[in-house]
């Protein structure tokens, strides 16, 4: 399902702001999505936040470009905001969200959470325990950059029906990087995992402004969205 679209102030910080542009939730709640566009530049440096690790912050900073630091801190930003309201009522610091030493992101209450952000959107799934979860997100300019990289993933049956439309290609590569994050495939195996339905006439639904769609290879479930300034994908497998 998807919900309209808002505006609003991260309520962990007023120093972080963002237009949200959509949402999706799981028919059985266990999973939920946000995907979220930068609305401020600047210096991007991390506040000194009970719900960022001083690890985290450390990271961003060192970051050499102030757009990429805004565009992490929010991701960040969102991430704590939508893991505190799963629990809600629990110390914002319980939402601090880290990196385990593959280099997933986790969180000190056990949630399932992943992050990514293109040059000015991030996209947050969250889900409960017993899901694995990956989102993957580019800005739709991104669109002819990652023309070429598709074809190097692509399945013999998508490579038929991707066609020389930037978008498609797009957004099959969006849905195999959610597929490698849970460790559903590999970026050297990614060709052989078919999600040519993503690629088929007709979608799942719409909501005025986003697009999106569906499929189930297997034990998982790939949900993809479009609107006006992304493409983004979730997927999910329960344990």
């Amino acid at each position: 399902m998807i919900r309209g679209t808002s505006s609003d102030v991260l309520p962990i910080s007023r120093a972080v702001t963002g237009t949200r542009l959509g949402a999706l939730c799981s028919r059985d709640h266990r999973v939920q999505l946000e995907w979220w566009a930068r609305t401020a530049s600047g210096e991007g440096r991390s506040p000194g936040a009970s719900w960022m690790s001083r690890e985290q912050r450390q990271r961003i900073d060192a970051l050499v470009d102030a757009d990429d630091r805004s565009t992490r801190l929010l991701a960040h930003a969102v991430a704590s905001s939508m893991v505190n309201r799963v629990h809600s009522g629990m110390d914002p610091s319980n939402a601090v969200i880290d990196h385990a030493p593959d280099g997933r992101p986790m969180t000190r209450c056990g949630l399932e959470v992943s992050l990514s952000h293109s040059r000015t959107v991030v996209a947050v799934g969250v889900g409960k325990r017993g899901v694995r979860i990956g989102v993957d997100v580019e800005d739709i300019e991104r669109a002819d950059e990652a023309a070429h990289v598709a074809g190097m993933i692509a399945h013999p049956r998508e490579e038929a029906l991707l066609g020389t439309c930037p978008k498609a290609r797009l957004k099959l590569w969006v849905a195999k990087e959610a597929a490698v994050k849970i460790g559903f495939t590999s970026l050297d195996e990614a060709h052989l995992l078919d999600l040519s339905a993503l690629l088929e006439p007709g979608k799942a639904g719409c909501d005025r402004r986003i697009d999106w769609w569906r499929v189930i290879v297997g034990r998982m479930h790939v949900a993809v969205w479009n609107d006006q300034y992304c493409i983004g994908a979730l997927a999910r497998v329960d344990r």
